[in-house]
């Protein structure tokens, strides 16, 4: 891998910024905007990008990585969600696709760097059956050397950094309204919610982040987690829980109960 220079730096720094100011612009900065943009995402909004890339810099801390592997470590977690509306795996594709050409044209770092920060972007791409989702590309796709694989596999992690944590129920759900077309109407949202809901305790039993190492750090509350969202399904199937307001108050009082 090439050095990195100032420039450089900066030029990955400037990426990192104009990548999240655009999903900002075309998917809102967070779920509970005032003005929604045309392409309104409940979920892949600015809140998520900016929790990937922090979730990517406490691993990539733990990890020791040199500042370039870091750097472009970043640019590709806050491009990763870029593009939305093309369908999973074309979606990976074309922001990973914006993210090399940009680290080949606004940098000196050459093919080397862009390929590591495309494939980190791919490795995102979720493997499903049905609505479940069984694994991440980058446990699949091919490698050349051992920092591809780190970054791509750090940055898969990164990306699902929220599911074991005190908040990971409220993202989950902001999730499921995103399913449900995130519509404004939270009665609309609700009626989805059960389907959505029924399928996590499976899911959250099953996942394996892609490095042991990664999962070390962001499975703290995952018993917790788990236990709560085998007790939703139970609360909503009786009535104790009856509209999405109701789901999100519960949400807000298990992360309250967990943050420490």
């Amino acid at each position: 891998m090439p050095n990195l220079e100032t420039v450089d730096a900066a030029s990955l720094l400037d990426i990192s910024r104009y990548a999240l100011q655009t999903v900002d612009e075309r998917f809102g900065q967070s779920p509970d905007v005032d003005v929604r943009p045309a392409g309104y995402r409940s979920y892949h909004n600015g809140l998520h990008s900016r929790n990937v890339v922090q979730d990517f810099n406490v691993l990539a801390t733990t990890h020791e990585l040199s500042p370039l592997l870091q750097l472009v470590g970043n640019a590709a977690c806050a491009a990763h969600d870029l593009d939305q509306d093309l369908g999973s795996g074309a979606n990976e594709t074309t922001s990973a696709d914006w993210l090399r050409e940009q680290i080949e044209t606004r940098t000196t770092l050459g093919t080397d760097a862009a390929t590591m920060g495309w494939l980190a972007i791919r490795g995102t791409e979720p493997i499903m059956q049905g609505f479940l989702m069984v694994d991440q590309l980058a446990n699949q796709q091919e490698y050349q050397t051992a920092d591809q694989e780190l970054l791509a596999k750090l940055a898969a992690c990164a990306d699902l950094g929220r599911l074991y944590a005190p908040d990971g129920p409220y993202t989950a759900h902001l999730l499921a309204r995103e399913f449900a077309g995130s519509p404004v109407n939270d009665q609309q949202a609700y009626e989805k919610l059960l389907a959505f809901q029924r399928t996590q305790p499976a899911f959250l039993e099953a996942y394996q982040y892609p490095l042991a190492s990664a999962a070390n750090l962001l499975t703290r509350h995952e018993v917790a987690v788990r236990d709560y969202a085998e007790e939703l399904v139970d609360a909503i199937e009786l009535g104790d829980v009856s509209n999405w307001q109701d789901v999100i108050r519960r949400d807000h009082a298990f992360a309250e109960a967990h943050l420490s």
